[in-house]
């Protein structure tokens, strides 16, 4: 009799002869490709779901939770830190979450408090004062003491906080830790560099942009100025790595959104900046009319113009880091603030709400309630945290 290692089996459909071996091999296909069926249709109803919640389009809202908030804070100004409510005043600030409870408070005096924020991190300070508070979420952080008036500040993500401050026909710029600690300090001055007008930290703390003000020649000039504080710029001169310079123009904001993506804002033109180390200029696009105002998320950039055809009040325009424009919509509304999140953006004012997808698509317009301090997005379109002087309230759009 012939010697076979493998049993003999015969299918039961087919009546064919086959061996064990093949019989298992068989059932491993049968049962991968059940699995990878089950995945495609799975991303495709993902994939079904998620197309038709990008084009859902509301037009009620319900109120699924509400709670009070505390009194006075009619002086007081409200703005989103981390998911949570941060408020601020003269007198001190506190953080509260969605439910309303509070999360921590601290009682300060400044006579103008200024605040940088950066994901769940603050920075509050005084103009003109010598105090900065470093915050988040959880609490106070730390506190610096600049020694000199305070003009501007920013702050990174880590909790890294630059400051600008006067020391008569100095300026210097410090780079703090959030415990106080001097990390890094750079001397400007109008006749050689210019004057600081707008700063911005990277989410790291590693990367500054500075946009400077100064006169050559009688002529008006801006420069935007990049500073590493890392390996690469410990080998240059005050950590400066790169820079540009634009003629009869002043650059009032730059803004990291990223640790690798920048802008600049001047009056008609919007540059984008890309680099983890020494950042070039990526692109320049020349805005037709006057900018009224800068909105940004972690990877796009709007701004609002005058329409000047007469067809809308504003035009809103809105840019991916590359300066490509992702959407351009028209506005009737004053608005409060503009929020860019990654596949919507909401304009609101007070009363009125209008949300788009990025491809165009009014997701809603209508009233959230009135009397609306802050809007917080949720996780999607459809669901936010509205903030008046008397409660907080979730919502959720039907």
């Amino acid at each position: 009799m012939p010697k076979n290692d493998e049993h003999t089996y015969y299918d039961d459909e087919t009546g064919q002869r086959e061996s064990y071996k093949t019989k298992i091999r068989r059932h491993r296909l049968a049962h991968l490709y059940r699995v990878f069926l089950m995945l495609l249709l799975s991303g495709v109803v993902i994939f079904a779901l998620v197309v038709q919640n990008n084009n859902r389009i509301f037009s009620e809202y319900e109120v699924t939770a509400t709670a009070v908030r505390s009194a006075n804070i009619s002086t007081a100004v409200s703005m989103e830190l981390g998911g949570t409510i941060f408020t601020y005043s003269r007198d001190g600030m506190s953080c509260v979450d969605s439910k309303g409870t509070a999360k921590w408070n601290q009682t300060y005096e400044m006579k103008d408090p200024m605040v940088a924020t950066c994901g769940n991190m603050a920075a509050v300070g005084d103009y003109d004062g010598e105090n900065i508070y470093v915050v988040n979420t959880s609490g106070v952080q730390g506190t610096i003491s600049t020694q000199f008036p305070l003009k501007n500040l920013c702050v990174a993500a880590n909790g890294v906080t630059a400051a600008a401050v006067d020391d008569g026909n100095i300026t210097w710029i410090f780079l703090y830790d959030k415990s106080g600690n001097t990390l890094i300090q750079i001397r400007t001055t109008m006749s050689q560099s210019g004057y600081p007008l707008s700063m911005s930290l990277s989410p790291n703390g590693t990367l500054l942009v500075v946009s400077y003000l100064f006169v050559d020649n009688g002529d008006i000039k801006a420069r935007v100025a990049f500073f590493n504080f890392g390996e690469v710029g410990q080998n240059e001169a005050d950590n400066y790595v790169s820079g540009y310079d634009y003629t009869d123009t002043i650059v009032p904001e730059v803004k990291f959104v990223s640790n690798d993506s920048a802008f600049a804002a001047a009056d008609s033109r919007l540059m984008f900046y890309t680099g983890n180390q020494k950042p070039t200029m990526k692109s320049e696009t020349m805005i037709q009319n006057e900018i009224q105002s800068v909105h940004y998320g972690t990877s796009m950039v709007g701004v609002v113009t005058p329409d000047t055809s007469g067809a809308h009040r504003y035009i809103l325009t809105i840019y991916d880091t590359s300066g490509e424009t992702v959407l351009e919509e028209g506005l009737d509304m004053e608005y409060k603030d503009i929020l860019i999140q990654d596949t919507y953006v909401v304009v609101y004012n007070d009363t009125d709400c209008l949300i788009y997808s990025l491809k165009g698509i009014k997701k809603y317009e209508g009233q959230l309630g009135g009397d609306v301090s802050l809007l917080i997005p949720g996780r999607d379109a459809g669901h936010f945290t509205v903030v008046t002087q008397t409660e907080i309230k979730e919502i959720t759009l039907r």
